[in-house]
């Protein structure tokens, strides 16, 4: 087939384009929503074995607040994912539930996995054993 033959006419390639756009943007989100869990899962447990002041700081309130926050914006960007596959097949109902899947999903995992990297920098990873400077986020004013 030469380049120049159209693919479809009467411009209906534009419908299964979007189509196709929408379904991406679902499974985009669900893998940054993925992705954010999985940040969040990383800091609560580097919050369990890393300790201040004798004690597990993830026992310190002010860093139990943050997690909770977190994994509000997590629990969102699922229930956006949700609302997505269950409008799967009108066209209509699935763009913008793709929008809005991609907008809370885009938020949570650009925040869970900064708050994440921020918490966990002191020690370089979280799993590392490596304690050699303060808690970042408490001197930072993160949590």
């Amino acid at each position: 087939m030469p380049p120049s033959t159209p693919l479809t006419t009467g411009g209906a390639g534009a419908g299964a384009v979007e189509a196709a756009l929408n379904v991406a943007l679902v499974v985009l989100a669900a893998e940054q929503v993925g992705g954010a869990a999985a940040c969040l899962d990383m800091a609560v447990e580097y919050a369990k074995i890393r300790h201040q002041f004798n004690r597990p700081i993830g026992s310190f309130q002010a860093i139990k607040h943050k997690p909770a926050d977190l994994l509000l914006l997590v629990e969102v960007g699922r229930s956006a994912i949700d609302r997505a596959l269950l409008v799967e097949h009108d066209p209509a109902r699935l763009a913008a539930a793709a929008a809005v899947a991609k907008i809370w999903c885009s938020d949570a995992f650009t925040t869970v996995t900064t708050e994440t990297f921020t918490s966990t920098a002191a020690s370089g990873s979280p799993g590392s054993t490596t304690r050699t400077s303060t808690w970042v986020p408490v001197v930072l004013g993160k949590f």
